[in-house]
């Protein structure tokens, strides 16, 4: 009887465990063919380094929509957003392989401060130059602008920031798995 209740406990695990599991991995393909809605069967398909082309996110159609814009503000808006998306990518890619090295080094047994500082002040300079690089973005959709839309525009900033701490516009969420250095991940415009 003993040895029946234990083979019998043994079942139940395995059932809730098949369960757990299969739910589990459902909930990542599911979850995965959402945020890839354009690929059929996208979970199976290789992927590609190239950047997305552009497409009306939530922060664009925010802009388009709480500033009015007309059909040429809205083409000059794309191009400083692509432009600007672009660079960002060029310089969280220089980050992400300068704290590489940093972390390669700091696995050595006898790793060289001298590097790994030389590394933390390229971090630092191309922080520097994505801040500098969101500035101008924002010149330059605020040269776009007449007066009145200028106005508003830090409210729209502000607003997207808001809803994109609440959930919003998370699409890109996973981009920093793996990055636990930066506390807050930057903002996806």
């Amino acid at each position: 009887m003993e040895l029946r209740k234990k083979f019998n406990i043994l079942i139940w695990a395995f059932v809730i465990l098949l369960i757990f599991n299969i739910s589990l991995l459902t909930t990542i393909f599911l979850h995965y063919n959402n945020e890839h809605p354009n690929n059929n069967n996208s979970y199976f398909q290789p992927q590609n380094n190239q950047m997305p082309p552009p497409q009306r996110g939530f922060f664009k159609q925010l802009i388009i929509n709480d500033l009015n814009l007309n059909s040429e503000q809205i083409n000059d808006f794309d191009y400083y957003q692509q432009d600007f998306i672009r660079q960002s990518h060029i310089f969280f890619d220089s980050i992400r392989n300068y704290n590489q090295i940093i972390n390669q080094e700091l696995t050595k047994e006898m790793p060289d401060t001298q590097i790994i500082n030389i590394y933390a002040d390229k971090i630092g300079k191309t922080h520097k130059n994505l801040k500098i690089n969101f500035v101008n973005y924002y010149m330059n959709i605020k040269n776009i602008l007449s007066p009145e839309q200028q106005k508003k525009l830090p409210e729209v900033f502000d607003k997207f920031r808001q809803q994109h701490q609440n959930g919003f516009g998370q699409q890109h969420r996973h981009r920093w798995q793996g990055q636990k250095h930066w506390q807050n991940p930057p903002p996806q415009f």
